[in-house]
C-alpha cells in the first residue's frame, strides 16, 4: 500500500472545512473513518516493521486519527498501534 500525497486545488484555505455543508462534511467523515477502519488492521500489522515507507503510513495513520477526532470521530487505534506523545 503506497500513500500518494494529495495535492488540494481550489480551497480557500486548505485544512479548512468552512466551506463545506453539513451533508459534505458528514459523507467526508464516514469516508475517512471507512478508511481507518478497513486499513488499521493492516497498519497494526506493520507496527513493528521500521522502514520508511511503513513509518510513514503510521504517522499518516496517526494523523487521519487525530484529524478525525478534531472532527468528533471517535476511534480506538488499532492494537499494536500507540498515539503519538
Amino acid at each position: 500500500m503506497s500513500v500518494q500525497p494529495v495535492e488540494t486545488l481550489g480551497l480557500a484555505a486548505p485544512g479548512s472545512v468552512d466551506a463545506l455543508d453539513a451533508h459534505e462534511l458528514d459523507a467526508l467523515t464516514s469516508a475517512a473513518a471507512w478508511y481507518f477502519k478497513y486499513h488499521g488492521r493492516m497498519i497494526a500489522e506493520r507496527a513493528d516493521d521500521r522502514s520508511a515507507a511503513a513509518l510513514a503510513q503510521r504517522d499518516d495513520f496517526l494523523d487521519l486519527h487525530a484529524a478525525l477526532g478534531k472532527l468528533g470521530v471517535r476511534l480506538a487505534l488499532p492494537s499494536g498501534l500507540k498515539p503519538r506523545d
